[in-house]
């Protein structure tokens, strides 16, 4: 670089680095750059994308919202009437970016009607089998000089799954633990609503249908991992024939089941989403331990937990203080007990941090690794409150020596929770702790021997 100084004379040259981006190769229609067409939805297939360097290309720039003055171009042949487009892993700056689908030849395009979309998946339909499409996409900002990176994806909506009706349920086979050495994967993708599902729970969800039969008496767990998609995923277990079915769990919300079933019953479970984007791990297995809770939707909130439980006038004590925020379930039972006779009391006492709850305790006195509300609530509110919560415990007359889970919940979602030991809210705590049972601390076993006067 030189200055010129005027009256015929420049300066001496001076250096300096500067870098120039270059438009990327599919700046415009005519280098758009073919993406691969999945066959599901799942995404496998994708192709990378930058907006560094894009410049407008002068393709009708008032078609859809946005300012389309940076934007690049990709390809595909349809190979379905609908296909999804999806943009995934955005990053940079902006990360608002908007796509439209086109149709025709560059240099003449016309937009897919109702193909702009502001968000990053669109489901474009009435497409033709065999036609290239042409799918823009640029930042929704005026600004020059976005440096977005991104994924394109083109799905397809695979068939409907045979599994759509109660009648083709698949068979699983029960694992032996919660490893689910069984376990089977699955899609509620193209499902639909069946007669069977929509009377008891809904008619806007899909579901898709498995069945096995109980080898045992006792709880069984079914257990379903959500591998891609919606989260708004739920099960339901049933009894019965197809077309006259019984419903054995009472919630239609439920992100997996705990339920007692009968050796030599046949079951079904339902699988229904209300997104039909889901793909899922599902496996069924007997309890041999009890149940580690649940949250009903969503990951339990720091924001409310259990810091203080203490017991009083037991021979033994529980000092669990200050705890703070230890994750939605804790397992005391090992480390922190208290004991008595039967026929003895302690008390209690729980504070929280965190707003308004409501409090439960159960104690699994018949040890079938079950608690159950109706014989084993031995606290329970009513409202919700701040604490601190307590009250006092009786050990039943005529308890056999021995070792007893105690489960203490809080739910900021239910100010009743006593109905299920096993599930709570979004914004909850769990802690088990244990009470021994011990026959000789009792003061009626009491006798003096070798007193002289």
């Amino acid at each position: 670089m030189q200055t010129d100084c005027g009256g015929g004379s420049t300066s001496t040259y001076a250096s300096y680095d500067f870098t120039f981006n270059l438009p990327p190769a599919n700046d415009d229609c005519s280098g758009a750059v073919a993406l691969t067409v999945n066959a599901d939805y799942s995404c496998s297939a994708v192709t990378a994308g930058t907006l560094l360097g894009a410049t407008a290309s002068g393709v009708d720039e008032t078609a859809c919202s946005g300012t389309e003055n940076d934007d690049v171009w990709f390809s595909f042949v349809a190979t379905a009437t609908e296909h999804k487009i999806s943009l995934t892993n955005v990053s940079g700056t902006p990360i608002d970016l908007y796509h439209s689908l086109w149709e025709g030849s560059c240099g003449a395009l016309t937009l897919v009607a109702n193909s702009c979309s502001d968000g990053n998946t669109s489901n474009p339909s009435n497409l033709t089998i065999g036609n290239t499409y042409y799918v823009r996409v640029n930042s929704w900002s005026s600004n020059s000089g976005a440096a977005t990176t991104f994924d394109v994806c083109v799905g397809t909506l695979p068939p409907v799954p045979a599994n759509d009706a109660c009648a083709n349920a698949i068979v699983i086979t029960e694992s032996t633990d919660g490893s689910c050495n069984n376990m089977v994967s699955g899609t509620t993708a193209s499902a639909t609503n069946s007669p069977d599902y929509s009377p008891t729970c809904s008619s806007s969800y899909e579901e898709v249908w498995y069945k096995f039969t109980a080898a045992t008496t006792g709880y069984y767990v079914v257990n379903r991992t959500i591998t891609a998609g919606s989260s708004n995923t739920y099960l339901s277990l049933w009894t019965g024939t197809c077309g006259s079915l019984t419903q054995v769990n009472t919630n239609c919300s439920l992100v997996a089941l705990d339920e007692y079933l009968t050796a030599g019953t046949e079951y079904y479970i339902s699988v229904a989403s209300y997104s039909p984007t889901v793909y899922f791990d599902l496996c069924v297995y007997p309890r041999t331990t009890h149940c580690v809770p649940v949250s009903s939707s969503t990951s339990t909130s720091t924001s409310t937990y259990i810091d203080t439980f203490t017991t009083t006038n037991g021979v033994a004590n529980i000092s669990n203080t200050t705890t703070g925020f230890t994750g939605y379930y804790s397992d005391y039972f090992d480390a922190m007990a208290v004991s008595g006779q039967p026929a003895s009391t302690f008390d209690f006492n729980v504070e929280i941090v965190g707003g308004t709850v409501g409090c439960a305790i159960w104690v699994d006195w018949n040890n079938d690794l079950n608690f159950d509300p109706a014989t084993e609530t031995v606290f329970n509110t009513t409202s919700y409150t701040d604490g601190p919560f307590t009250g006092t415990i009786t050990i039943p007359s005529g308890t056999a020596n021995g070792d007893y889970r105690m489960r203490v919940m809080i739910d900021y979602n239910d100010s009743n929770p006593d109905d299920n030991a096993c599930l709570h809210g979004s914004r909850a705590e769990v802690e088990d702790y244990k009470i021994t049972v011990d026959n000789s601390l009792a003061t009626n076993n009491a006798i003096i021997e070798g007193f002289a006067y």
